[in-house]
């Protein structure tokens, strides 16, 4: 395995728990410094970025199924308090964990789902990676972190000459021509 696959592997194992970017690197045999560069290449996003949002993605799940608590929702995933767990759920999604668990409808939210160890994602597929930065775009925009509308208009432009580059390869894919 790639020092990526080995801090994927890290992350799905073990996100659930607080675990630091030393731990990480140290399991993935690098410094922090490449796998920071390595695992960011590979996936579209920072590591530490995707264990916290496969946690909050998971809560979440748990929410929208009825968890009459969530202060014990927050303390599985990681988080030492109500407010803390509030705070970086609606910095994710965009909505309060209350919110969410009202509504219990969990399609309204930008879920980070794992990345499967056998997907050749991990060996810097360009079109995997312009397809995944495509999508972190919109999901960037979907939980409207970006307020200002020159950030927002940049980010526009940046996904819709993703999404040309990305339909332009399929297309040559299938016509046997990429």
């Amino acid at each position: 395995m790639n020092p990526a696959e080995k801090a994927l592997w890290f992350v799905e194992s073990h996100f659930a728990r607080d675990i630091s970017l030393d731990e990480v690197a140290a399991v993935a045999g690098v410094s922090r410094y490449h796998i920071t560069r390595a695992f960011a290449a590979a996936t579209g996003m920072p590591v530490m970025a995707y264990a916290k949002a496969r946690r909050l993605s998971e809560a979440a799940k748990v929410l929208a199924k009825g968890a009459p608590d969530i202060l014990n929702v927050a303390l599985e995933a990681g988080y030492g308090s109500h407010e803390a767990f509030t705070r970086a759920f609606r910095d994710q999604f965009g909505i309060t964990p209350e919110q969410l668990r009202r509504g219990r409808i969990i399609e309204i939210i930008p879920l980070v789902e794992p990345i499967a160890m056998d997907d050749k994602a991990l060996s810097l597929n360009p079109n995997y990676l312009e397809a995944m930065t495509y999508k972190n775009i919109l999901l960037r925009m979907q939980a409207n972190t970006e307020k200002d509308p020159k950030v927002q208009k940049e980010l526009l432009n940046k996904a819709d000459e993703l999404r040309n580059k990305v339909m332009d390869a399929q297309k040559r894919k299938a016509t046997g021509k990429g």
